[in-house]
């Protein structure tokens, strides 16, 4: 039996739920590992349904760093909406923290540099299960000054790719998991 390497899992699991190659790039490999806990101490785990009640606040995000003395944005995406048949609202923003110093390497919600404060998740009910991914970038030009990045004020449609372009981050780091309505 051949011996699977988190990054192979990690690269499985991200081919199989069709974030790569669609919103991660097939040939990335993580540099940064991300354990992600809500409420009532469920872990985001590559993919795992999370009920809507238990990631009604912002988790806490601990990650390992190749860069302690870094910065990091952790961004949190919806590409299911309204669903997956019809994303027109694709993606939605749930969540940026920006200039997250690699020597604190944790995030919650009272992280002081929330860009998107958390928006909790809530898939309208019928649309079927979303991919909530959490993506963590390092900020290769270092800390952001006050006020030199921007958002949108709507959170629809909002070109992840296109914001880690410009600020020139590089991606070291993703998870994800998935919730529904069920009413």
């Amino acid at each position: 039996m051949p011996l699977l390497t988190s990054e192979m899992n990690m690269g499985m699991a991200l081919k199989k739920a069709k974030i790569t190659p669609h919103l991660v790039a097939e040939s990335f490999l993580p540099t940064t590992m991300m354990e992600i806990k809500y409420a009532n101490d469920q872990d985001v785990a590559l993919g795992n349904e999370l009920s809507l009640q238990d990631t009604a606040n912002p988790p806490d995000i601990f990650f390992l760093p190749a860069d302690e003395s870094g910065f990091y944005t952790l961004m949190l995406i919806d590409p299911d909406a309204p669903s997956a048949q019809d994303n027109s609202s694709s993606p939605f923003r749930h969540w940026i923290v920006t200039n997250v110093p690699g020597s604190s390497s944790q995030i919650n919600g009272t992280t002081a540099q929330q860009l998107s404060s958390y928006y909790k998740p809530a898939p309208p009910a019928g649309t079927g299960p979303h991919r909530y991914i959490f993506l963590l970038y390092k900020q290769e030009q270092g800390e952001f000054k006050d006020d030199a990045v921007q958002v949108a004020e709507s959170r629809a449609q909002f070109d992840f790719q296109q914001f880690a372009r410009e600020h020139q981050l590089s991606l070291v780091g993703v998870n994800f998991f998935k919730a529904s309505s069920h009413n």
